[in-house]
């Protein structure tokens, strides 16, 4: 059986990206009007709205990563640039997820940079405190509570080493973020908005609605089919 054709102004709207475009415009408008009246508002509302907002911020800057919703790169990272959630540069994240894709074996300790699993000699090799960490990021209460501690700090770690290194792509990438963060916090205090307040009610919130995501998507399994899982 045949399915009727889209009407043309469904297929318009679906080939030239105008969901993706439409969300865009909406996050970022949502984000702002949300900070611009949060001191007003109880905390209670603005938390979990803003949770929300950074979330969908998140996945807006996955689809620019993968070339949507325009044809020029370029314009895509710059639209990818405004740091919300403050702690990731939008150039390292990129560069961190093309690597998640490249590698021919996900959730691999080593190969995947967004894996979450350990050899057993670097797991035997770790204090009792970070095998309960670990051991409670693999549940789901664990993922949303401690897993954005846990993936903050061992980014931030594997930055500074690589820092360390002293290559210039990686310093311009921290710069420009650490610029446009100032600038966000200088903004968002003018609002009456606490540099702690934003972290700890809207990015941790926001971050924890993202790895509920990666909690469902990438598990083990013998073969990369059955380590993913579509989430819509």
């Amino acid at each position: 059986m045949q399915h009727p054709p889209e009407p043309k102004l469904e297929q318009l709207w679906q080939r030239q990206h105008w969901p993706t475009w439409a969300l865009m415009v909406g996050v970022y408008g949502a984000w702002i009007a949300l900070m611009n009246y949060a001191s007003l508002l109880s905390w209670w509302l603005v938390s979990p709205l803003c949770a929300l907002l950074l979330c969908l911020h998140g996945s807006i800057q996955h689809e620019l990563i993968h070339g949507h919703p325009s044809p020029w790169k370029r314009l895509n990272d710059a639209l990818g640039w405004p740091p919300l959630s403050m702690w990731i540069p939008y150039f390292q994240y990129r560069d961190h997820h093309r690597l998640h894709h490249q590698t021919s074996v996900l959730t691999q300790p080593g190969l995947d940079p967004e894996s979450y699993y350990h050899w057993p000699s670097n797991w035997h090799s770790m204090g009792g405190i970070m095998q309960t960490l670990w051991w409670l990021n693999h549940t789901f209460i664990g993922r949303m509570i401690i897993g954005p501690w846990l993936v903050i700090g061992i980014f931030l770690h594997s930055e500074v080493k690589q820092l360390a290194k002293g290559k210039l792509y990686d310093w311009r990438n921290w710069g420009l973020h650490l610029i446009l963060v100032s600038v966000m916090m200088m903004w968002l205090h003018s609002q009456g908005v606490l540099w702690w307040q934003y972290l700890v009610f809207c990015v941790w919130p926001g971050l924890s609605l993202t790895l509920a995501r990666s909690y469902a998507e990438h598990r083990p399994g013998n073969n990369n089919h059955e380590r993913c899982a579509i989430v819509e």
